[in-house]
């Protein structure tokens, strides 16, 4: 064991019944980098982060944090510990301000040991303007979108200044702009020493942000590997299935059954603050799919589609017939 690991994970496993989920895992993280683990569902991911966090007991191997043998009973153990996490299920308190959402501890407090809600507001404000969020750290998050949110939970985390803190898929609600943020206070974190052990399916985001990546299996361990020129998406992809793959999506082949008959036609509809000028064709027999971050406009779409939700501009075909306005009704 070096001087350099804050966490070393030496032969941990642990079975549901009869599924083994992870199979004598073992590697190191060092203090202060950030530390990438990969792999296709069902490869222990989930089950090796739970153990780390105490959420779910291993059933042999050892866990030494430090340099000392520790066996994490539950989440509050591993909070003493310095060990947090940013589930990829919001833990967010709704009836809570923004403020309170990041200092849940209320760590600011006046001399005479009252709760300094004015400190507490500003260094919020502070910490929210990291990601460009200009809301009010004094108002209940109750109506904050689910990206905001989710901001929120990640600067709880950061706040604490935990020893090691773990990213579970912390950019799947989050838009483009949101990701390059987080990123920057990723490294920033970094620099501070803090290490990081991040959790992601997003490739690029892996190779942009992590110094090591480890790879996943079916429950076994397939590696540790530096984040050098040597480490490119191919080779990441084929390890994580265990065999050389051309490529990551492979083209499919247009069915000979889809038809070149019109089903339904979407021409320049617009709503204001919702969609712009959508324009799309589908035809019979065939499968489109929509698909952007929170924000994109794609679930306003759709509540067009079913009548949700009415469109200023622009008309509807589907088949013959032209819509100006739908109603699930019409539908």
């Amino acid at each position: 064991m070096s001087e350099d690991n804050l966490l070393v994970i030496e032969n941990i496993s642990k079975s549901f019944g009869v599924v083994q989920a992870l199979k004598n895992i073992s590697f190191s993280i060092n203090k202060g980098e950030i530390h990438a683990i990969l792999g296709e569902n069902g490869a222990g991911k989930s089950t090796l982060v739970k153990i780390i966090k105490g959420e779910v007991t291993h059933d042999s191997g050892k866990l030494i944090f430090e340099g000392n043998e520790i066996r994490i009973t539950d989440p509050l153990y591993a909070i003493s510990l310095g060990i947090t996490m940013v589930h990829q299920e919001l833990t967010v308190f709704e009836n809570l301000s923004a403020a309170e959402n990041i200092y849940p501890n209320n760590i600011f407090r006046t001399k005479g040991g009252l709760l300094n809600k004015s400190a507490m507001i500003k260094k919020a404000r502070e910490n929210l303007s990291l990601f460009g969020l200009e809301l009010d750290p004094a108002e209940k998050i109750t109506y904050l979108t689910l990206a905001q949110k989710q901001i929120i939970e990640i600067l709880r985390s950061i706040a604490l200044k935990r020893k090691l803190i773990i990213f579970d898929e912390p950019t799947s609600g989050l838009n483009e702009v949101e990701v390059k943020h987080l990123m920057v206070i990723l490294k920033r974190l970094k620099k501070e020493g803090i290490t990081i052990l991040y959790i992601s399916h997003r490739i690029p985001e892996i190779i942009e942000i992590s110094d090591r990546v480890t790879v996943l299996k079916d429950g076994n361990y397939v590696g540790t590997f530096a984040n050098d020129d040597n480490l490119t998406e191919q080779k990441i992809i084929n390890l994580m299935v265990g065999r050389e793959v051309d490529l990551l999506y492979s083209k499919k082949e247009a069915s000979t059954s889809m038809s070149n008959e019109e089903f339904l036609k979407i021409d320049g509809i617009s709503k204001k603050n919702s969609v712009k000028d959508i324009n799309l064709k589908l035809y019979k027999n065939e499968i489109l799919g929509i698909f952007g971050l929170e924000g994109s406009g794609a679930e306003n779409l759709s509540r067009i589609l079913f009548g949700l939700e009415t469109f200023d501009t622009g008309y509807l075909k589907i088949g013959d017939k032209q819509f100006y306005r739908l109603s699930p009704e019409v539908l």
